[in-house]
């Protein structure tokens, strides 16, 4: 047997299922409610509530920052150099190479390749520039938002559950 499904079986079942139960709530409230609004993004929404979701809200709004953070330094750095330079392969690569320069500040280290993603969304993107940085860093706020409400009052609820068993 390995060691994987070793700690797997050591793991509390509960922190696994309330995990679970916030990615589906993640996963409702942004796709409808981006439905509802009527705004792009929904999928990197999506995507950084599932990116962030941790066992414990702290490890939550730790990943939430760095990753928040990160996007954008992303989303500012493909929207400069791609507006100075233009969006072909050449200026993507440089544009890569100092956003992985930045991302070597302590607080931007875990979410480096969040920022090279960003970079290749923005300048990748058709359509503006600006427009699509924008939409990028607004949907990946905003999950990391809802990520981290859901997160915090999953953790709440789990705390108070297991004080009444003690």
């Amino acid at each position: 047997m390995s060691a994987r499904s070793d700690d797997a079986k050591r793991r509390p079942l509960a922190p696994t299922l309330l995990q679970g139960i916030e990615a589906m709530a993640c996963a409702l409230l942004l796709a409808y409610g981006f439905r509802v609004a009527g705004k792009p993004g929904a999928i990197w929404a999506l995507v950084s509530a599932v990116v962030i979701l941790r066992p414990g809200f702290e490890d939550s709004l730790r990943a939430s920052q760095a990753r928040v953070a990160a996007n954008l330094l992303g989303a500012v750095m493909g929207v400069a150099v791609g507006s100075s330079l233009g969006t072909r392969p050449v200026p993507i690569a440089i544009a890569l190479f100092l956003v992985v320069l930045l991302c070597r500040w302590e607080p931007l280290l875990p979410a480096v390749r969040s920022a090279c993603v960003g970079v290749v969304i923005v300048m990748m993107h058709e359509g503006p520039l600006r427009q699509s940085g924008y939409e990028r860093l607004i949907a990946v706020t905003i999950g990391c938002a809802v990520a981290l409400a859901i997160s915090y009052m999953g953790d709440r609820l789990y705390r108070q559950i297991a004080s009444r068993h003690r």
